[in-house]
């Protein structure tokens, strides 16, 4: 027995010996060794393999590379399991240092990875590689991955096919930055065959997102083939219906397991493929073609989030969406929608929607339709969809009392502003700008303590900003631009320390801006008190607590010199402080400055540019101001593509050389005083110069133009006029071949008009030649200005006839759908150079155009010459000319009788020739003509009268003056067989005579009176009763009133530059 005990005591303790043997190396493994040394070693050849210049992974360090950030470990085995370099890894403790979306930067992707091979889960989303880096091939041998993300690094090439090997493969992201796509695309390619996709059976999530498949085949019949995909996303791909259609191996089973889909970003437009998508929550068909939705179109109940927008959908909203009651995110924005169905309001559990961009203006009960029965929105965007009515209320069916976000800017809502949307506690952003709005904004938004954004811009709102929005302590953007509230800046809105954008501009507000208002806004960037009433009043050793990047002060009062606080803004990108009376001298710290935009016009600021010789910026604005002395000879570090505009100033001496090594840029040097010859340097450098505009106008400038000018083969505008320049145009002027405006006028240029201007600046829209001594006919190649808008070579010594051909100039043919009396009306968008200005000879008067839009205004002068022969009848085709001036020649013949047929011309001035005949009865179909010219030549007969030609007459009786065989009303001659008129009754002819005449004239003046009350009362009885029709009038009548003030200083600046310069 007892030795049994014995023999048992042993076994046990030899058991005991090895179940400790088993174990201790465990514990040691645990205690001492940390993690596996082979794998820190490849972590660590990695490591060396990137740039961190942040040091976010100084973590790397030490044994235990588990404790590493962005590793994970097996905690058994302690092998690397895990390894993430993500975008936004965790930041230093004091969150002083903002991390880039890729901190991280490599040549290439290190092989080390191979030697983690226990890795399953690979992330590398931080790093960005290369720009010649393609996705390595050993990544296919990495087989006990089970995640991979390589989105967004920046690869190129094709991606290997070696990635079919990781059948272990469950998420694959490739994601190529599909959020720049369409305008950065496609840097990588997947060939002409995913075949190798197939063999990843268990794959449940892909993204190939920005990878371009426009070559594949087989796209539809590989994913059919993955039985687990349950998420995919092909947005950016560059796929169309080919990809896409029935009899590419479509099956039904695999869309049918599909739970998020997204396609945005392509070219589709059928939708034959999505009729089995049961399971689906999440599709998205943004930004392609469709205009339909099939009848059997998802037909599953399950989606929740569905984006059709930025299609090309047009009419009611589609059927197929009725039955989609799981909705909770909806995107229709962008289409072109036009009605709303009753079963809308259905979609009981939306939670956000977007409907902006759509027509809806012209269904009925539209706004109600859209809102009903929707009480759980949360996001509502109604932007530019054209509704009306009350846009909270009753009427509307809104219910939703937790909406955090209401958009409903570019709408026709009219009235006050709903004091109902002061209820909405938890609204966080609101925006009701570019709509009809007046009154006050209501007391009872000041209840909306969790709004962050608040935009009520360009609507017609009055009264004073409301104190209690500095109560609203989260807001951060506040945006009231261009209303007419009025009044001061209530100090109680410098509470808002959240503040981050704030838009004052185009207002009528007065008073003054000091410390107070600014003091605890220490998060602002963007602050802008532009055209109001406002004086700045900040001491000049105030430390500001911000740091703008935008700032505009344009039209406010400054203490004189520019404001030395400003000197701390070094952030600041664009500063706008024209017409802000600043005066004195420019500082000597602000040639030190480095500032995208600065615009200092319209000020009193004189001295030298001396100061600025080392200033860096994009683009400088010193225009109007009393600027003296020369530009300096090296003058700052004017970027690429940018601007300087030193126009309207006192500067005197010669053109730099230098200037013409500023590629890019678009020069203003007009309304100076400055002399001698263009530079010829504009070849010097080894590229062709990027110029678009260059204007040395109203200057003492001599001698030839420059033929180095024809290197600046990019330039648009060109303006030399009102000079003394002299010689003939330089042929190499023809390699300026994109040039639109050209205006060499009021110099002392001579020589025939060379055709080459016809042959080779196709692009031209206005051309102005006036008043120089060029001779010889007029080539009748200009005919082939297609383009041409606006052609004046008034004032030369032309001779021989006008080219017949003229009827043919295309561009003034062109007829504007607005009024012609608008001369800012806009055809087409303008670009910098349709805005240009120039002058000419419009209604008898010289007038300069600041800003007109060439695309509405044509115009043809070809007065001060000696040209003959009759008027072609070809002219009258040119239907869109609002000015024809061809006096002070010696044309003969008569008028065309087509004459009429130009409708929308305004000024016609035909005086000081030898034309003959009747003047033809069609100018009176002229209905917007302002002033007609026939005098001093040979026309007899009788005057054309009716429509406006009378009123022309009373303001102007000269216009048929010199003509001595023209006879009849309204002329005071007579014409042969006129009856004479019978004498006025006599005071002898009876009481009876006397009481019909007191009779008639009671009845006369009751009717004027009685009409003059009706038409006054109303006018002014609406306007008394109708705010917003007041506000719209007074704005109109203001307008108005500026542009009449703007034309009158135009002329008077002219003068005085005329003045100065003799």
């Amino acid at each position: 027995m007892g030795r049994y005990c014995i023999s048992g005591y042993v076994i046990f303790n030899m058991l005991l010996f090895i179940s400790c043997a088993s174990i201790w190396p465990c514990f040691c493994r645990n205690s001492t060794l940390f993690c596996r040394e082979e794998e820190r070693d490849a972590l660590i050849k990695i490591l060396q393999s990137l740039s961190d210049p942040l040091g976010l992974l100084l973590s790397w360090k030490g044994k235990d590379c588990c404790k590493w950030q962005g590793i994970s470990c097996n905690a058994a085995t302690r092998h690397v399991v895990r390894l993430e370099l993500l975008p936004r890894l965790e930041n230093r403790s004091d969150g002083s240092i903002p991390v880039p979306d890729h901190p991280f930067y490599a040549v290439r992707l290190s092989s080390y990875l191979l030697n983690l091979k226990h890795l399953n889960h690979l992330d590398l989303t931080g790093i960005n590689v290369d720009e010649n880096c393609a996705i390595p091939d050993f990544i296919g041998s990495m087989k006990q991955i089970r995640y991979l993300n390589l989105s967004n690094m920046g690869f190129h090439g094709t991606v290997p096919s070696h990635l079919g090997n990781l059948t272990n493969l469950e998420v694959l992201d490739l994601r190529n930055s599909p959020q720049s796509c369409p305008t950065f695309f496609n840097y990588v390619s997947s060939g002409d065959d995913l075949q190798w996709v197939s063999r990843l059976v268990a794959l449940k999530h892909l993204d190939i997102s920005g990878v371009d498949l426009s070559k594949v085949h087989n796209l539809m019949q590989v994913l059919s083939m993955l039985p687990s995909l349950s998420r995919l996303s092909l947005s950016c791909c560059r796929l169309d219906n080919f990809h896409l259609s029935p009899g590419r191996g479509l099956n039904s089973s695999f869309l049918s397991n599909l739970r998020y889909l997204d396609l945005s970003n392509n070219y589709l437009d059928l939708s034959s493929p999505f009729q089995n998508l049961t399971s689906l929550n999440y599709l998205d068909l943004s930004y392609n073609s469709f205009n339909s939705l099939g009848s059997h179109f998802l037909s599953g109940p399950n989606l929740e989030h569905l984006d059709i927008s930025r299609n090309q959908f047009r009419g009611q909203i589609p059927r197929a969406l009725q039955n989609m009651t799981s909705l909770t995110y909806l995107d229709l924005s962008n289409n072109g929608f036009s009605s709303v169905p009753m079963w809308f309001s259905g979609l009981k559990c939306l939670i956000h929607m977007d409907i902006s961009g759509n027509p809806l203006g012209q269904t009925v009960g539209g706004l109600s339709l859209l809102l009903r029965d929707k009480c759980n929105l949360r996001f509502l965007n109604l932007d530019g969809v054209l509704l009306q009515g009350q846009i909270i209320g009753k009427s509307s069916g809104f219910c939703a009392p937790n909406l955090e976000s209401l958009s409903a800017g570019g709408n026709l809502f009219e009235g006050k502003l709903p004091d109902q949307l002061g209820n909405l506690e938890n609204l966080k952003y609101l925006t009701l700008s570019r709509n009809f709005f007046n009154g006050s904004i209501p007391d009872s938004w000041g209840k909306l303590r969790s709004l962050l954004k608040l935009d009520l811009s360009s609507n017609f709102l009055y009264g004073a900003i409301p104190w209690w929005l500095g109560q609203l302590q989260s807001l951060q953007s506040l945006d009231v631009r261009d209303n007419d509230f009025s009044g001061t800046i209530s100090e109680s809105l410098g509470q808002l320390s959240d503040l981050q954008y704030l838009d004052f501009s185009g207002n009528s507000l007065e008073g003054s801006v000091s410390e107070v208002h600014l003091a605890n806004l220490s998060r602002l960037e963007s602050l802008d008190l532009s055209n109001n009433h406002l004086t700045v009043k900040i001491k000049s050793d105030w430390v500001l607590p911000f740091h703008l990047t935008y700032i505009a002060m344009r039209s406010c009062k400054f203490d004189t010199r520019l404001p030395q606080w400003l000197r701390t803004q070094k952030n600041a990108g664009e500063i706008i402080l024209s017409n802000a009376s600043i005066s004195g001298e420019l500082p000597e710290w602000l040639g030190n400055w480095i500032v995208f935009i600065l615009d200092l016009s319209h000020n009193q600021i004189t001295g030298p540019l001396s100061k600025l010789s080392r200033f860096i910026g994009y683009s400088l604005d010193l225009s109007h101001n009393q600027i003296s002395g020369q530009i300096p000879a090296t003058f700052g570090n004017i970027s690429v593509q940018s601007s300087l505009f030193l126009n309207d100033n006192l500067i005197t001496g010669p053109i730099p050389a230098s200037l013409c090594e500023y590629e890019g840029l678009e020069l203003d040097l007009s309304g100076n005083k400055l002399s001698g010859n263009i530079p010829d340097c504009w070849n010097k450098s080894s590229a062709p110069l990027h110029m678009n505009k260059i204007n040395l106008s109203s200057n003492n400038l001599s001698g030839l133009i420059s033929s180095s000018m024809g290197k600046l083969s990019s330039l648009l505008s060109l303006h030399l006029n009102d000079n003394n320049l002299r010689g003939e145009l330089p042929t190499a002027l023809r390699f300026l071949t994109n040039l639109v405006f050209l205006d060499l006028g009021e110099n002392n240029l001579s020589g025939y008009l060379p055709s080459w201007i016809a042959e080779d600046l196709q692009s031209l829209k206005v051309l102005k030649l006036r008043n120089n001594h060029f001779n010889g006919s007029i080539p009748l190649k200009f005919c082939s200005l297609s383009q041409l808008k606006w052609l004046d070579l008034a004032s030369n010594r032309l001779s021989g006839t006008i080219p017949t051909c003229f009827g043919y100039l295309r561009g003034m043919t062109w007829v504007s759908y607005t009024h012609p009396g608008n001369s800012s009306a806009i055809a087409e968008t303008p670009t910098v150079v349709d805005k240009a200005p120039t002058a000419g000879i419009m209604k008898g008067n010289e007038l300069e155009y600041i800003t007109t839009d060439i695309q509405s205004v044509s115009a043809m002068d070809l007065s001060g010459n000696n040209l003959e022969g009759s008027i072609p009848k070809e002219l009258a085709s040119l239907m869109g000319l609002r000015s024809l001036n061809l006096s002070h020649n010696l044309l003969s013949g008569n008028i065309p009788q087509n004459i009429g047929d130009l409708k929308v011309v305004e000024s016609l001035d035909v005086s000081n020739n030898r034309l003959s005949g009747h003047i033809p009865l069609s100018i009176s179909n002229l209905t917007f003509l302002a002033r007609l010219d026939s005098s001093n030549n040979n026309f007899s007969g009788r005057p054309p009268k009716g429509n406006q030609l009378d009123t022309l007459y009373t303001d102007n009786p000269f216009m048929y003056a010199g003509n001595p065989q023209l006879c009849g009303d309204p002329l005071p001659n007579r014409c042969p067989g006129d009856k004479v008129p019978e004498p006025p009754n006599t005071p002898g002819e009876g009481e009876e005579g006397k009481e019909s005449d007191s009779s008639e004239r009671i009845v006369f003046y009751g009717v004027v009176a009685t009409g003059f009350a009706t038409g006054f009362w109303g006018v002014i009885g609406i306007l008394i009763f109708k705010k917003n029709w007041r506000v719209t009038f007074f704005r109109f009548v203001e307008k108005r009133m500026d542009g009449a003030y703007v034309a009158i200083m135009v002329k008077v600046a002219k003068l005085k530059r005329r003045m100065r310069r003799t």
